[in-house]
């Protein structure tokens, strides 16, 4: 068996290219290797002629025998690495080995002076979402601009100073908006919304969240479920975005990516939520920011509050 600490990194070469198409069988194959920006079936000269009309940065990973066993490439936007075509050897999978290349991947993005790395993956790819997982990468919120396919991100290095904030309101409240935000300026962020860590109760998955809060120095966490009171003494900060019920009903009604909202029943029960479940949140928080202000000045007080280490002092309801 394969030890994927011996496994070294460097340039992707023109003779590692016909090695890396034979490890592609077909065209679903393709598709999940590299979305729509190649055509089957595959040739040398499509995966060479992306890489350089993308100003992407190939690499091979290369075993202790000199054998290539995989590959990745990234793209450089300030200080965001994005990471592609990510794949292994076929006679290596099952074994873990996936979770090898990514972290060569994020090592080497650090390297060449990113802050944070992302991707984008197909949901369906379920064995690379786990890898991804495994790896330390988190999935953000849809974008209506990347519908069917999961971004996610994770820190090149650990964040050992700051703060871990929750932020949590009503449906509408702008949770995921100002969790999209602060992403873009370099933060580590979750929205518990997506990607199964919400249990069919209507819970969080408390094994995986307190794994989450016990390995993450500063993140923002985004949600509002029954059991995250169980975990405020794990954040450094409770944040409480509200909003007038009308305001909540007028964004939700006019919102794309989510059809919750518009039918007479989901708006019977937001109106109930606010009056029975908002006195609760507002109880646990020990910041309340008013939802109407502009993303940037949300984002802006969330932030400050990322990266200080003052412990919140909770409410008595």
């Amino acid at each position: 068996m394969q030890d994927a600490a011996e496994w070294t990194l460097r340039p992707r070469e023109d003779r590692d290219l016909e090695r890396i198409v034979g490890w592609i069988p077909d065209a679903e194959a393709l598709r999940l290797f590299s979305g729509t920006r190649l055509s089957w079936p595959l040739t040398v000269r499509q995966l060479r002629e992306v890489t350089v009309v993308s100003a992407l940065a190939p690499y091979a990973v290369v075993a202790a025998s000199g054998h290539v066993v995989g590959h990745f490439d990234l793209r450089l936007i300030g200080e965001v690495a994005w990471l592609g075509r990510v794949i292994v050897d076929p006679s290596l999978r099952g074994q873990g080995m996936a979770r090898g290349v990514v972290e060569l991947a994020v090592v080497e993005a650090h390297r060449l002076g990113a802050h944070q790395v992302r991707l984008n993956v197909i949901p369906s790819n379920v064995p690379a979402v786990r890898a991804y997982r495994r790896a330390g990468f988190l999935a953000q919120p849809p974008d209506d601009a990347r519908m069917g396919v999961t971004v996610m991100e994770r820190a090149c290095v650990e964040e050992r100073l700051g703060s871990r904030v929750l932020v949590t309101g009503m449906s509408g409240s702008g949770k995921s908006t100002v969790l999209r935000c602060l992403s873009g300026r370099g933060y580590r962020t979750l929205d518990t919304d997506y990607d199964e860590w919400v249990r069919g109760d209507g819970r969080w998955d408390e094994s995986r969240m307190g794994e989450l809060l016990a390995s993450e120095r500063r993140i923002a966490v985004s949600g509002t479920v029954e059991n995250q009171g169980n975990f405020y003494d794990r954040f450094e900060h409770v944040v409480l975005l509200s909003a007038p019920v009308e305001v909540l009903l007028q964004r939700l009604h006019s919102r794309t990516d989510n059809p919750y909202g518009r039918s007479p029943r989901d708006r019977e029960e937001v109106r109930r939520y606010v009056a029975e479940v908002e006195p609760l949140l507002r109880a646990g928080a020990d910041v309340e920011l008013d939802a109407r202000r502009p993303v940037d000045e949300l984002a802006d007080e969330i932030e400050l509050l990322l990266t200080e280490r003052r412990r919140r002092i909770p409410r008595v309801p």
